[in-house]
C-alpha cells in the first residue's frame, strides 16, 4: 500500500547543490540551492522517522531495521551506483508539488510559449518536423513549432494534473489556472551565516558565508509516495521532521488513503495510416544507464520506432551521507519533462498503454524515471514542419 507524505515547510528550506563550499572562495563559486528536493533528500527524512518508530537508537547501530535499506552491494543491487544506499523494501513515487488542492508536475519540454502581460499563457507544442540532413545526421526529424508563438520552452514551469491530462491527449493546457511559473510558487532568499567557537562564543575568522534559502508560498506542499512499509497504520498521522540543511523543519501529513496523482492515459486513437503515434514523457528525473543508449535510442522496451526526442539539460543529484560524514557521488540525471516521440502499429496499443506510470533507467526505487504516455498526431505536424521555427 502506498502512503502519501505531504510536506508543509515551517520555515525557509535549504537543499544544497553539489558545488563545493570552501572558505575563502569567491562569491561566484557560492553554493546554490535547488527545489523541489530530490527524492533522496526526502528519503533520508522518511527513513529517520520510520526507524525511530521501529525503536532505532543512534547509539546502537545494530538496531537499524534492515527493511529500511543501507549501503548497497553491487552484486545484490546493480542499479544502485557506488556510494548510494539501497532502499530496502521502500519504493518511492515523486516527489511532486501540491498547491490549492492540485498536484503539480514539471511542464513537458515540448510545450513552448510564455505568460503574457494579461496573466494568460499563450502556448503551442513542439512536434517532429519533416526529415532534414544536418550536422547531427541524415534524415533526422527535428522538433518544430506547431504554430508560430513567441516565447521559449516552458522550463521552470509547472502544470496541474488537469492541464497534464490535456497535454497527454495531444492538446495544450488552458491559458489560465493550469500553468504556474516557479516565481509564483517559491522564491530564493539570501541568508548570511557565521561560524562560532562554541568554547569562546566568538566568531571564527574567515567563516562568513552566504547561502540562498527557498521560501515557498503559503499552502505549497511537497508530495512523496512511500510504498513497502510493514504494518502501515491505516489512519492519517501528523509529524514534524527535519528537512534539508540549516536545521529547518516541515510539518508532514501521512495519509494512507490519498489517491495516486498520476493522470489517466489517453485513448491513443490510430491515425488514418493505421499507426499510433505516442510520446513517452518523464514525470520525474531519470538516471540513464552508463552506455547512454536511453538518450540516443530511447527506451529499448518501447513498441515501435523512435521518431524524435526533446531532452533537457542534465541536473545533478547528490546528497549527504551521515554514516560516512561526507557527500555522496554526483549523479547526472535526465530532467523531468523530457520526451521521446514514437510511432507503432495499432495492434501494439495495449503494450504502449502498459508503459503508463512505469519507470525507466536506474534507481527507480528512489522514484526516478517515472513516465506517462501521451499522443501526438502526424497529419497536424506534417503541415507545421513547413513553417519557420525548427529547433535544433
Amino acid at each position: 500500500m502506498t502512503t502519501w507524505w505531504s510536506w508543509d515547510p515551517l520555515d525557509t528550506l535549504f537543499f544544497r547543490d553539489p558545488a563545493r563550499f570552501s572558505a575563502g572562495e569567491s562569491g561566484g563559486l557560492a553554493p546554490d540551492t535547488h527545489f523541489p528536493p530530490f527524492a533522496s533528500s526526502l528519503l533520508g527524512a522518511v527513513r529517520f522517522a520510520l526507524a525511530r518508530e521501529a525503536g532505532w537508537d543512534p547509539e546502537r547501530p545494530d538496531s537499524w531495521p534492515e527493511w529500511l535499506g543501507g549501503p548497497s552491494d553491487p552484486s545484490a543491487h546493480p542499479d544502485i551506483p557506488a556510494g548510494w544506499d539501497h532502499t530496502g523494501s521502500l519504493r518511492l513515487t515523486g516527489p511532486f508539488l501540491e498547491w490549492k488542492g492540485e498536484t503539480l508536475f514539471p511542464a513537458p519540454l515540448f510545450l513552448y510559449g510564455q505568460k503574457r502581460r494579461d496573466g494568460r499563457f499563450r502556448v503551442t507544442r513542439l512536434v517532429p518536423g519533416t526529415p532534414v540532413d544536418c550536422d547531427l545526421g541524415y534524415g533526422l526529424r527535428l522538433p518544430v513549432l506547431k504554430e508560430r508563438v513567441e516565447g521559449h520552452a516552458l522550463e521552470h514551469t509547472w502544470v496541474t494534473r488537469s492541464g497534464l491530462e490535456r497535454v497527454l491527449r495531444g492538446d495544450t493546457p488552458a491559458p489560465e489556472g493550469e500553468l504556474f511559473e516557479e516565481g509564483e510558487l517559491w522564491r530564493k532568499e539570501p541568508r548570511a551565516g557565521i561560524q562560532r567557537d562554541l568554547r569562546t562564543q566568538r566568531v571564527e575568522k574567515g567563516h562568513l558565508f552566504t547561502v540562498p534559502h527557498i521560501r515557498t508560498v503559503h499552502g505549497l506542499h511537497i508530495r512523496l509516495g512511500v510504498d513497502g512499509i510493514p504494518d502501515t497504520p491505516d489512519r492519517e498521522r501528523l509529524l514534524a521532521l527535519p528537512l534539508g540543511g540549516e536545521g529547518r523543519f516541515a510539518r508532514v501529513t501521512v495519509d494512507p488513503s490519498a489517491p495516486d496523482p498520476l493522470p489517466p492515459a489517453p485513448q491513443l486513437t490510430p491515425d488514418p495510416d493505421g499507426r499510433i503515434r505516442y510520446v513517452m514523457l518523464l514525470l520525474t528525473h531519470c538516471l540513464p544507464d552508463p552506455d547512454g543508449a536511453l538518450i540516443r535510442e530511447g527506451f529499448s522496451g518501447a513498441p515501435g520506432k523512435l521518431v524524435c526526442a526533446i531532452i533537457g539539460k542534465p541536473v545533478f543529484m547528490s546528497g549527504w551521507d551521515l554514516r560516512r560524514g561526507g557527500s555522496r557521488p554526483q549523479l547526472p540525471l535526465i530532467p523531468a519533462g523530457s520526451a521521446w516521440f514514437f510511432e507503432a502499429d495499432a495492434d501494439r496499443k495495449a503494450d504502449i498503454l502498459a508503459l503508463h506510470g512505469s519507470r525507466i533507467g536506474r534507481m527507480t526505487a528512489y522514484g526516478l524515471g517515472q513516465m506517462a504516455i501521451g499522443q501526438w498526431k502526424e497529419e497536424v505536424e506534417a503541415d507545421a514542419s513547413h513553417r519557420d521555427g525548427t529547433l535544433g
